[in-house]
């Protein structure tokens, strides 16, 4: 089999060490730990909710590496990566285990999340958009808005706890996808 050239070769290398790098954060050990939890109480049309969730500068870590995987102008991005499994250097079955990873992606990213908005049921796409394009890595002025409008719900706890199961949702299939990384760089060196 061919080698791959240099630069595709470092795409996967890189996303394989940001992934890596997730899998160490202060976010990921929370989980580990069993500690997450959001629980309601009340009656009578009264609740309280008390939350177990990752501190904020956890997520912000998180995120700030997350967002390789995510971002087209990352070379690592899932849709860069397509392009390096496209290549005639992978193998056919890896390729096709690339591709059903990427559409179970896409599939549970497009799947609805837990609650609606103005009575529409939000993605979880949309809702991982929102808390990274709205608050965590950029503020882009429409998410923004979104963004606050879901923090003023009383529920926003249980909006953050399904935010926290979309990125763990992402990097199960990330981890997936660097285990395949490894496939095809021990293949082709």
């Amino acid at each position: 089999m061919a080698r791959l050239t240099d630069s595709r070769s470092e795409a996967l290398k890189l996303f394989n060490k940001k992934a890596n790098r997730l899998q160490n954060t202060r976010f990921i050990r929370f989980v580990r730990n069993g500690r997450m939890s959001v629980r309601i109480a009340g009656r009578k049309g009264q609740f309280r909710v008390t939350e177990k969730l990752p501190d904020k500068d956890a997520i912000d870590a998180f995120v700030l590496t997350f967002r390789y995987f995510i971002q087209d102008n990352e070379r690592c991005s899932f849709r860069n990566l397509a392009k390096v499994y496209s290549s005639s250097e992978v193998s056919k079955d890896i390729k096709n285990e690339f591709t059903r990873t990427r559409k179970l992606l896409n599939d549970f990213l497009g799947s609805p999340s837990a609650f609606n908005y103005r009575n529409q049921n939000v993605s979880k796409r949309k809702l991982m958009e929102m808390f990274i394009y709205g608050d965590l890595a950029h503020a882009n002025k429409t998410k923004k808005k979104l963004f606050d409008q879901l923090m003023k719900n009383p529920l926003r706890d249980v909006i953050e706890l399904e935010f926290d199961i979309v990125l763990l949702g992402v990097l199960n299939l990330i981890q997936r996808t660097a285990r395949l990384n490894g496939l095809v760089l021990k293949s082709v060196s």
